[in-house]
């Protein structure tokens, strides 16, 4: 369990952050960047500790689905970029496949 903190429960902790990702993404969509940005940074929080590269991935994911609904390409190319790297860290070809260019 090395990079885990003491007391950390895995399956929680992603669910909690799969669920604030797909707040965020829904907010985005809707142009509520007042609530989008928060959910993303809590989902980022509660990875930061992590050695989970999949749901770290998956927060980047979000967070570029976000930029994109702001028009905010270059950002939104960044964070595919970091998602791409972990992805690629983890070995999760499925999910690279899955992100376009």
């Amino acid at each position: 369990m090395a990079g885990r903190p003491r007391g950390f429960n895995r399956s929680a902790a992603e669910a909690d952050q799969r669920g604030k990702a797909e707040k965020a993404e829904k907010a985005g969509h809707i142009g509520d960047r007042r609530e989008a940005e928060p959910l993303v940074q809590e989902a980022f929080a509660l990875l930061e500790p992590t050695d989970e590269l999949n749901a770290r991935a998956k927060a980047y994911l979000a967070l570029a689905e976000v930029r994109r609904c702001e028009g905010r390409t270059d950002a939104e190319a960044s964070a595919l970029a970091d998602a791409r790297a972990l992805l690629t860290a983890k070995g999760n070809e499925a999910l690279l496949q899955r992100i376009t260019l």
